[in-house]
């Protein structure tokens, strides 16, 4: 097959194949651009793979994607496979993964996000190059902008125990910049050479939450075709952060226990136990010792995590900061987007100072990135507007009143079951067969195992 390689700055090699010679084109130079190295073709080709030996294929045919996507995966052998596509639906990207394919991506998404997609995939077929899971080197410490004393004490107290191999637990609500903290920690650490790994526990069911943290071994569930090593392995010599941990079921946090006491866990699977030297940061916007009292964190976990104990807080308690941050997101969105940089007069700059900012610095970062992309204030107007919120109303007395449910509740419960119903219907239409049922449903595999968790269904009864 013909090839067109070219030298980029990443460890891996990327195969691009594409029947048309444009958009192979287009998709070389994108490839090359996030610094790695590409072998173009027109075809999956088994003999010409194996002599590039590429790390990962990015696979974008003409016309339907799924058309040959069995024969493409088979001749890729080992070398783990993306689709690319269009706007592709639901049901049928969980198609394309039943067929032996990684994931599907959109061609349309940014940059950013395809580099994180071929690095996910590409972790397991070189253990020896896990540096791409390390910090962005782009991400220096202006990520952790501040004018504010609050955070520069966080900030002194980070750089204080990043050297230290103890746990940290981050807390705050959502959105106040913990992974960034977490990455400022790592950066500063005696293991800043080594990767940044970031698992997000509330991402997947338990069952895959499991996978995801200690790796599986080739026939460990359906679908394991090949063995796979977890992010305990990817993030030895480095960081790994359990993102949501309050998230995370009872049965796993047993597991996660073992690992913080003697640094030894085994594949799902697997029987050869593996030892990992990761630094364990864990982050939550939960109150972790609630969950204590109310039976679903592990008292004994809880303060294994905990050696160092951060609070991040959020953006409201610290005004000062939004000036510089703004500046900052414009900079930044306005080069990522090649778009012109705003200008923001000061009438604005005030009412962002008046905002309450729920969503703290993560919605002031994707405000600036709407300005940046729209080019537009009054659009930002009208977004603070719509997400103010509004005052509540006062309690009832009634006590009776108080304790009926809400017709949003009464709603919810209706849906969910609703839900259940259709779904064991479905079930038994299919012979409780999940992957069948999950395509029939239009949903992906893992929503359906989540909802079939969450209704309490198994194989053996509805």
């Amino acid at each position: 097959m013909p090839t067109a390689t070219a030298s980029g700055d990443s460890g891996f090699v990327i195969g691009f194949v594409s029947s048309s010679s444009e958009r192979r084109r287009l998709g070389e130079n994108r490839l090359l651009r996030l610094g790695y190295r590409v072998i173009g073709a027109d075809r999956v080709d088994a003999d010409s793979l194996r002599k590039g030996r590429p790390d990962v294929l990015l696979y974008e045919p003409a016309g339907d994607p799924l058309e040959r996507l069995e024969v493409a995966v088979r001749d890729a052998g080992d070398t783990p496979i993306i689709v690319m596509a269009g706007d592709i639906e639901p049901h049928r990207a969980a198609s394309a993964i039943e067929m032996g394919a990684i994931s599907c991506f959109d061609i349309l998404r940014p940059d950013g996000e395809l580099k994180q997609a071929i690095d996910d995939a590409a972790s397991p077929t070189q253990l020896e190059l896990t540096t791409h899971l390390a910090s962005d080197p782009s991400e220096s410490d202006e990520s952790f902008l501040s004018t504010s004393q609050v955070m520069a004490s966080l900030k002194e107290t980070a750089a204080r125990i990043a050297d230290a191999d103890v746990t940290v637990l981050i807390h705050g609500e959502s959105g106040v910049g913990k992974e960034v903290l977490a990455r400022h920690i790592h950066r500063h650490s005696q293991v800043a050479a080594g990767p940044f790994v970031k698992v997000n526990c509330a991402a997947l069911p338990e069952e895959l939450l499991e996978s995801e943290l200690f790796g599986h071994e080739r026939g460990a569930f359906t679908g394991a075709t090949r063995t796979r090593p977890g992010k305990f392995e990817l993030a030895n010599d480095g960081t790994i952060l359990l993102d949501e941990i309050s998230e995370m079921k009872l049965g796993l946090q047993a597991k996660l226990l073992h690992v913080l006491q003697d640094g030894t866990f085994t594949r799902v699977g697997g029987t050869r136990e593996l030892r990992s030297n990761a630094r364990v940061c864990s982050a939550t916007n939960q109150d972790l010792e609630k969950a204590i009292e109310a039976g679903s964190f592990r008292e004994d976990l809880y303060f294994r995590l905990k050696v160092i104990d951060l609070y991040v807080p959020p953006l409201r308690h610290r005004p000062e900061d939004i000036d510089l941050l703004v500046e900052h997101f414009l900079d930044t969105f306005s080069r990522d987007y090649n778009r012109p940089r705003p200008q923001v007069d000061p009438d604005f700059r005030r009412r962002l100072l008046d905002h309450p900012w729920h969503g703290n610095v993560r919605e002031l970062s994707n405000l600036m990135k709407g300005i940046v992309i729209m080019g537009d204030l009054n659009w930002a107007e009208s977004r603070l507007e719509s997400t103010v919120r509004q005052p509540q109303p006062p309690k009832s007395t009634d006590t009776e009143a108080s304790s009926r449910p809400s017709l949003k509740e009464i709603g919810r419960a209706a849906a969910a079951t609703a839900e259940r119903v259709a779904i064991v219907e479905e079930l038994e239409r299919t012979r409780w067969n999940r992957r069948r049922t999950a395509r029939n449903l239009q949903v992906s595999y893992k929503t359906l195992l989540s909802r079939m968790k969450t209704y309490g269904l198994s194989g053996d009864s509805p």
